[in-house]
């Protein structure tokens, strides 16, 4: 007889505590390294998104449900990981080296360009439309609209306080101080160069906040939560206090043992346009990351 496969299980969040402690207490015989396990595996959900990290908080009316790994593996799109989509939005883990969005020399290797295939082989009317941008060279999660009402809706509120970013940044240096918030006013020169002024006003206000992961004498691992989104906003405040990213040739040393921009893009939040409900998806760091930032 044809063993059925496991039916998904589902648990409802009646007070806030974080995604490792909510798991020990439902189920009390598995072991941390088990639990672990799980959301590594990408059996673990949070109302409908993929949870990884262990340090997760869960708000009181969440719903966690554990399904099966086979049924949670995320759709790989040439090397992009889809790691959500519905009717209104899509959400992918973009590599580092791949384009949001073409350019006059690079119009079809681009996350663009291989979503909109991708979403034409479900109907051929299908279209996707970008809300925002990741470099390059940055890595992590990244948002598609399906139409352009969400899409408008979503770039309407991408700077409100129910829109939250974090990154992981690799940086040059042992950071000091471990913690703090780096603010200037944006401006771009003749060479489509961003850089800072410390003039009121003097081009677009831009606000980053930082904290130190792990470090040892040559590199530092910052948790980087970015409070406006101006471009190369994070690559250029973290240069203005001493701490390059790796890897960053335009506003750093070049120094890049890893081989890539230091610069990953691990958590995105936000409410969904059409149900209502917050959606947060989350990227491991790269194990690169915390290889060369190890004490």
């Amino acid at each position: 007889m044809k063993k059925s496969a496991p039916k998904t299980q589902f648990f409802p969040v009646n007070q806030p505590c974080q995604i490792l402690e909510f798991l020990e207490s439902v189920f009390q015989g598995k072991s941390k390294t088990n639990i672990r396990q799980m959301l590594k595996h990408g059996t673990v959900f949070v109302d409908g998104a993929p949870i990884s990290r262990p340090d997760h908080w869960l708000r009181a009316g969440q719903k966690v449900s554990i399904g099966a790994s086979s049924s949670a593996k995320p759709i790989n799109l040439f090397g992009i990981p889809i790691l959500y989509e519905d009717n209104s939005i899509v959400v992918v883990d973009k590599p580092a080296g791949l384009l949001t969005v073409g350019t006059e020399k690079e119009k079809t290797n681009t996350a663009y360009s291989l979503l909109s295939s991708y979403v034409k082989t479900q109907s051929k009317s299908n279209k996707i439309f970008i809300v925002h941008r990741l470099d390059r060279d940055t890595s992590g999660i990244l948002v598609f609209a399906r139409n352009t009402d969400i899409r408008d809706v979503l770039q309407e509120r991408w700077h409100n306080e129910n829109h939250q970013r974090e990154y992981a940044a690799l940086v040059c240096g042992k950071a000091t101080p471990t913690e703090g918030i780096v603010e200037s006013w944006l401006k771009e020169n003749a060479n489509l160069q961003m850089y800072s002024s410390s003039r009121e006003g003097d081009g677009q206000h831009a606000i980053t906040h930082y904290s130190l992961n792990q470090q040892n004498d040559q590199y530092s691992l910052l948790k980087v939560v970015p409070e406006t989104g101006r471009r190369n906003q994070i690559r250029v405040h973290l240069s203005d206090i001493g701490f390059p990213i790796v890897g960053d040739k335009r506003y750093g040393k070049g120094e890049n043992p890893i081989g890539r921009l230091g610069l990953h893009a691990t958590m995105l939040s936000f409410i969904h346009p059409v149900s209502g409900k917050t959606m947060k998806f989350e990227s491991n760091i790269p194990t690169a990351f915390l290889r060369w930032s190890r004490p």
